[in-house]
Protein backbone atom coordinates (compact mmCIF):
# COMPACT_ATOMS: atom_id res chain seq x y z
CA UNK A 1 0.00 0.00 0.00
CA UNK A 2 0.96 3.56 -0.54
CA UNK A 3 2.18 5.35 2.20
CA UNK A 4 0.02 8.41 3.08
CA UNK A 5 1.90 11.50 2.65
CA UNK A 6 1.89 13.87 6.02
CA UNK A 7 -0.56 16.86 6.22
CA UNK A 8 1.79 19.80 5.79
CA UNK A 9 -0.48 21.89 7.81
CA UNK A 10 -1.00 19.73 10.53
CA UNK A 11 2.89 18.68 10.72
CA UNK A 12 3.45 22.63 10.53
CA UNK A 13 1.06 23.55 12.89
CA UNK A 14 2.23 20.42 15.59
CA UNK A 15 6.09 21.01 15.66
CA UNK A 16 7.04 22.50 18.76
CA UNK A 17 8.62 25.96 18.82
CA UNK A 18 12.50 25.76 20.41
CA UNK A 19 13.32 28.71 22.70
CA UNK A 20 15.50 30.58 20.57
CA UNK A 21 16.28 34.79 20.16
CA UNK A 22 12.67 34.26 17.70
CA UNK A 23 11.17 33.26 21.40
CA UNK A 24 13.15 35.97 23.21
CA UNK A 25 11.54 38.81 21.51
CA UNK A 26 8.37 37.39 21.77
CA UNK A 27 8.85 37.03 25.33
CA UNK A 28 9.67 40.57 26.06
CA UNK A 29 6.94 41.90 23.82
CA UNK A 30 4.44 39.91 26.26
CA UNK A 31 7.04 41.52 28.86
CA UNK A 32 6.35 44.74 27.13
CA UNK A 33 2.32 44.40 27.06
CA UNK A 34 2.48 43.30 31.00
CA UNK A 35 4.28 46.52 31.78
CA UNK A 36 1.15 48.70 29.82
CA UNK A 37 -1.13 46.60 31.29
CA UNK A 38 -0.62 47.04 34.81
CA UNK A 39 0.11 50.75 34.58
CA UNK A 40 -3.64 50.73 33.64
CA UNK A 41 -4.37 48.13 36.31
CA UNK A 42 -2.79 49.97 39.18
CA UNK A 43 -4.02 53.85 38.41
CA UNK A 44 -7.58 52.44 37.59
CA UNK A 45 -8.33 49.75 40.50
CA UNK A 46 -5.06 50.70 42.82
CA UNK A 47 -3.64 46.75 41.80
CA UNK A 48 -1.47 44.99 39.26
CA UNK A 49 -2.96 42.94 37.00
CA UNK A 50 0.13 40.26 36.56
CA UNK A 51 1.92 40.78 39.51
CA UNK A 52 0.61 38.75 42.33
CA UNK A 53 2.78 38.79 45.05
CA UNK A 54 1.22 42.07 46.58
CA UNK A 55 -2.52 40.92 45.88
CA UNK A 56 -1.26 37.83 47.54
CA UNK A 57 -0.78 39.50 50.89
CA UNK A 58 -3.03 42.03 51.11
CA UNK A 59 -5.89 39.33 50.36
CA UNK A 60 -4.64 36.69 53.43
CA UNK A 61 -4.76 39.93 56.02
CA UNK A 62 -7.89 40.74 55.23
CA UNK A 63 -8.54 36.84 55.92
CA UNK A 64 -7.09 36.84 58.92
CA UNK A 65 -8.50 40.50 59.79
CA UNK A 66 -5.45 42.25 60.59
CA UNK A 67 -4.02 45.50 59.12
CA UNK A 68 -5.94 47.96 57.43
CA UNK A 69 -8.92 47.44 55.46
CA UNK A 70 -7.78 48.17 51.36
CA UNK A 71 -9.73 50.40 49.70
CA UNK A 72 -9.85 48.00 46.75
CA UNK A 73 -10.15 44.90 48.19
CA UNK A 74 -12.59 43.85 45.55
CA UNK A 75 -10.09 43.98 42.89
CA UNK A 76 -7.30 42.50 44.92
CA UNK A 77 -9.04 38.96 45.29
CA UNK A 78 -10.88 39.54 41.61
CA UNK A 79 -7.27 40.06 40.19
CA UNK A 80 -5.69 37.33 42.29
CA UNK A 81 -8.65 34.44 41.59
CA UNK A 82 -8.38 35.42 37.75
CA UNK A 83 -4.61 35.09 37.64
CA UNK A 84 -4.81 31.81 39.01
CA UNK A 85 -7.38 30.62 36.59
CA UNK A 86 -5.60 31.36 33.73
CA UNK A 87 -2.56 30.34 34.97
CA UNK A 88 -4.41 26.56 35.92
CA UNK A 89 -6.28 26.95 32.46
CA UNK A 90 -3.16 27.23 30.52
CA UNK A 91 -0.70 25.62 31.88
CA UNK A 92 -3.15 22.37 32.60
CA UNK A 93 -4.19 22.44 28.51
CA UNK A 94 -0.65 22.62 27.83
CA UNK A 95 0.38 19.68 29.60
CA UNK A 96 -2.25 17.89 27.57
CA UNK A 97 -1.35 18.89 24.17
CA UNK A 98 1.98 20.08 24.36
CA UNK A 99 3.32 23.12 25.90
CA UNK A 100 5.89 24.40 22.95
CA UNK A 101 3.60 23.19 20.11
CA UNK A 102 3.24 26.24 17.72
CA UNK A 103 -0.76 25.24 17.64
CA UNK A 104 -1.11 25.65 21.38
CA UNK A 105 1.15 28.57 22.16
CA UNK A 106 -0.74 30.71 18.85
CA UNK A 107 -4.03 29.47 20.17
CA UNK A 108 -3.46 30.87 23.52
CA UNK A 109 -1.60 33.62 22.79
CA UNK A 110 -4.44 34.97 20.55
CA UNK A 111 -7.34 33.94 23.22
CA UNK A 112 -5.66 36.14 25.23
CA UNK A 113 -5.57 38.92 22.97
CA UNK A 114 -9.71 38.45 22.66
CA UNK A 115 -8.97 38.64 26.44
CA UNK A 116 -7.49 41.31 26.51
CA UNK A 117 -9.93 43.27 24.27
CA UNK A 118 -12.83 41.88 25.97
CA UNK A 119 -11.17 43.70 28.87
CA UNK A 120 -11.27 46.94 27.22
CA UNK A 121 -14.67 46.48 26.23
CA UNK A 122 -15.80 46.44 30.18
CA UNK A 123 -13.78 49.73 30.93
CA UNK A 124 -15.22 51.65 28.31
CA UNK A 125 -18.72 50.63 28.61
CA UNK A 126 -18.44 51.83 32.08
CA UNK A 127 -16.69 55.18 30.80
CA UNK A 128 -13.10 54.07 31.44
CA UNK A 129 -11.54 51.26 33.61
CA UNK A 130 -12.20 53.23 36.55
CA UNK A 131 -15.13 51.46 39.02
CA UNK A 132 -12.07 49.59 41.08
CA UNK A 133 -13.57 46.06 40.85
CA UNK A 134 -16.21 47.06 42.26
CA UNK A 135 -19.03 47.26 39.91
CA UNK A 136 -19.87 44.49 37.29
CA UNK A 137 -17.89 45.77 34.36
CA UNK A 138 -15.57 47.07 36.45
CA UNK A 139 -14.64 42.88 37.82
CA UNK A 140 -15.42 41.82 34.10
CA UNK A 141 -12.58 44.57 33.00
CA UNK A 142 -9.75 43.03 35.74
CA UNK A 143 -10.75 39.37 35.64
CA UNK A 144 -10.46 39.63 31.98
CA UNK A 145 -7.19 40.94 32.14
CA UNK A 146 -5.76 38.87 35.13
CA UNK A 147 -6.92 35.30 33.19
CA UNK A 148 -4.50 36.79 30.15
CA UNK A 149 -1.92 37.62 32.79
CA UNK A 150 -2.06 34.05 33.81
CA UNK A 151 -2.52 32.53 30.95
CA UNK A 152 0.81 34.69 29.70
CA UNK A 153 2.93 33.25 32.28
CA UNK A 154 2.52 29.87 32.14
CA UNK A 155 2.92 29.61 28.32
CA UNK A 156 5.73 31.66 28.73
CA UNK A 157 7.64 29.30 30.69
CA UNK A 158 6.98 26.18 28.76
CA UNK A 159 10.29 27.41 26.74
CA UNK A 160 12.53 27.46 29.96
CA UNK A 161 14.07 30.84 29.98
CA UNK A 162 13.44 31.80 33.40
CA UNK A 163 14.76 35.56 32.92
CA UNK A 164 12.28 36.74 30.87
CA UNK A 165 9.25 36.15 33.31
CA UNK A 166 7.01 38.08 31.05
CA UNK A 167 5.42 39.66 34.46
CA UNK A 168 7.96 38.97 37.91
CA UNK A 169 10.71 41.71 38.59
CA UNK A 170 11.58 40.59 41.64
CA UNK A 171 13.75 37.57 40.84
CA UNK A 172 15.32 39.13 38.14
CA UNK A 173 16.60 42.25 40.24
CA UNK A 174 18.08 39.55 42.47
CA UNK A 175 19.55 37.51 39.79
CA UNK A 176 21.15 40.55 37.87
CA UNK A 177 22.63 42.19 40.93
CA UNK A 178 24.00 39.26 42.50
CA UNK A 179 25.14 37.58 39.21
CA UNK A 180 29.03 36.37 39.96
CA UNK A 181 29.77 37.51 36.05
CA UNK A 182 27.83 40.74 36.62
CA UNK A 183 30.36 42.86 34.84
CA UNK A 184 31.77 40.13 32.28
CA UNK A 185 32.10 41.09 28.87
CA UNK A 186 29.54 38.44 27.26
CA UNK A 187 26.50 37.04 29.44
CA UNK A 188 23.56 36.35 27.61
CA UNK A 189 22.24 35.22 31.29
CA UNK A 190 22.22 39.31 32.53
CA UNK A 191 21.41 40.63 29.16
CA UNK A 192 18.37 38.50 29.07
CA UNK A 193 17.47 39.86 32.56
CA UNK A 194 18.39 43.40 32.08
CA UNK A 195 16.47 43.58 28.89
CA UNK A 196 13.02 42.28 30.47
CA UNK A 197 13.48 44.55 33.29
CA UNK A 198 14.25 47.67 30.76
CA UNK A 199 11.44 46.51 28.58
CA UNK A 200 8.89 46.01 31.75
CA UNK A 201 9.82 49.52 33.14
CA UNK A 202 9.70 50.91 29.80
CA UNK A 203 6.12 49.58 29.17
CA UNK A 204 4.91 50.85 32.54
CA UNK A 205 5.83 53.99 31.87
CA UNK A 206 4.27 54.28 28.22
CA UNK A 207 1.50 53.12 30.19
CA UNK A 208 1.39 55.74 32.36
CA UNK A 209 1.67 58.86 30.23
CA UNK A 210 -0.59 57.04 27.29
CA UNK A 211 -3.62 56.54 29.96
CA UNK A 212 -3.76 59.92 30.66
CA UNK A 213 -4.00 60.63 26.86
CA UNK A 214 -6.28 58.03 25.97
CA UNK A 215 -7.37 56.55 29.17
CA UNK A 216 -6.94 52.95 30.58
CA UNK A 217 -9.29 51.02 28.04
CA UNK A 218 -7.20 52.21 25.20
CA UNK A 219 -4.02 51.14 27.10
CA UNK A 220 -5.30 48.22 27.51
CA UNK A 221 -6.31 48.18 23.50
CA UNK A 222 -2.53 48.97 23.11
CA UNK A 223 -1.51 45.69 24.73
CA UNK A 224 -3.65 43.83 23.16
CA UNK A 225 -2.13 44.91 19.73
CA UNK A 226 1.58 43.87 21.35
CA UNK A 227 0.21 40.60 21.85
CA UNK A 228 -0.89 40.43 18.34
CA UNK A 229 2.20 40.76 17.18
CA UNK A 230 3.13 38.15 19.18
CA UNK A 231 0.27 35.80 17.27
CA UNK A 232 1.54 36.00 14.52
CA UNK A 233 5.25 36.00 15.47
CA UNK A 234 4.32 32.36 16.70
CA UNK A 235 2.96 32.02 13.30
CA UNK A 236 6.00 32.45 11.47
CA UNK A 237 8.72 31.69 14.14
CA UNK A 238 11.34 28.48 12.48
CA UNK A 239 10.15 25.61 14.34
CA UNK A 240 12.36 22.48 15.68
CA UNK A 241 11.81 18.94 14.57
CA UNK A 242 9.32 16.54 16.07
CA UNK A 243 11.88 14.68 18.54
CA UNK A 244 11.56 12.95 21.29
CA UNK A 245 9.21 14.12 24.27
CA UNK A 246 5.56 12.18 24.10
CA UNK A 247 3.23 15.16 22.47
CA UNK A 248 6.20 15.81 19.91
CA UNK A 249 8.66 18.13 21.61
CA UNK A 250 12.29 18.26 21.47
CA UNK A 251 14.18 18.15 24.83
CA UNK A 252 16.29 20.24 23.74
CA UNK A 253 15.65 24.24 24.79
CA UNK A 254 15.87 25.00 28.49
CA UNK A 255 18.59 26.58 30.22
CA UNK A 256 21.47 24.62 31.76
CA UNK A 257 23.19 26.72 34.57
CA UNK A 258 26.32 24.31 35.86
CA UNK A 259 27.51 23.17 38.96
CA UNK A 260 29.93 25.78 39.22
CA UNK A 261 27.29 28.50 39.08
CA UNK A 262 28.13 29.74 35.68
CA UNK A 263 25.15 31.06 33.45
CA UNK A 264 26.55 31.26 29.88
CA UNK A 265 22.89 32.15 28.95
CA UNK A 266 22.44 28.68 27.01
CA UNK A 267 19.65 26.51 26.35
CA UNK A 268 20.20 22.59 27.26
CA UNK A 269 17.75 19.67 28.12
CA UNK A 270 14.25 20.15 29.84
CA UNK A 271 13.62 19.38 33.23
CA UNK A 272 13.31 20.42 36.85
CA UNK A 273 15.85 22.33 38.77
CA UNK A 274 18.17 20.13 40.52
CA UNK A 275 20.31 20.39 43.81
CA UNK A 276 23.08 21.16 42.16
CA UNK A 277 21.82 24.19 40.32
CA UNK A 278 21.50 22.53 36.52
CA UNK A 279 18.49 21.44 34.67
CA UNK A 280 17.89 18.02 34.93
CA UNK A 281 16.51 15.60 31.73
CA UNK A 282 13.15 15.29 31.29
CA UNK A 283 9.78 16.52 29.55
CA UNK A 284 9.23 20.10 27.97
Amino acid sequence: MPTREPNPLKTYLLTPLPPSPHTEAHLLLLTLASGLQNAASYFDFRVFASAQTGNTVVFALALADRGPAHPALAAVGTSLAAFCAGALLAGQIGNLVGRRRRVWQVAVQALQVLGVLGSAWAGSVHGDISARGDGVNGRLALGLMGVSCGAQVAAARAWGVPEISTVMATTAWVDLLADGRLLAWENRGRNRRAAFLVVLVGGSVAGAFMREAIGGAGVVVVSAVVKGVVVVGLLVAPGEGVGAGEKGEGREGVRVVDSGDVDDGSYGDAGSFGTDGSYGRGES
